[in-house]
């Protein structure tokens, strides 16, 4: 994440524009379970948190926003009692499917973002509200 940032930092810098967006976790927020997962966790706060600081580092010549998604049903998949912790921990009361994920995305991507920077977006179907 750092080395990827000081390189692409570089193009922005040098075009006077960019767009990063980060992928981290809801796991930077929370001690998610039933899987005790420490180092996770605490990469994930630092990825959210490196974010937010290049976002106001690179705030003259490029956006930087993140995305923290909670538990969503693709092949990478949880364990069965990771699924079934997703299911009674989420407010919504399932996985998220990725099209669900998807327009956060292409918002971020997209001139409709232009005075987004420094966010951090949790998408996990009400997970981290308990």
């Amino acid at each position: 994440m750092v080395l990827c940032a000081k390189y692409v930092g570089e193009i922005f810098k040098r075009q006077g524009t960019g767009n990063l967006i980060i992928t981290s976790s809801m796991s930077a927020h929370i001690v998610n379970v039933p899987t005790d997962q420490p180092v996770y966790n605490a990469t994930k706060a630092f990825v959210t948190h490196f974010g937010k600081s290049l976002a106001r580092e690179w705030r003259d010549f490029a956006r930087v926003n993140i995305v923290s998604p909670g538990f969503f049903d693709t092949k990478m998949g949880a364990s069965p009692a990771g699924i079934n912790e997703a299911y009674r921990m989420a407010v919504l009361g399932r996985q998220g499917h990725v099209k669900e994920i998807k327009g956060l995305y292409l918002y971020l991507a997209s001139d409709a973002s232009t005075y987004t920077t420094g966010s951090d977006v949790i998408i996990d179907g009400g997970y981290v509200l308990p």
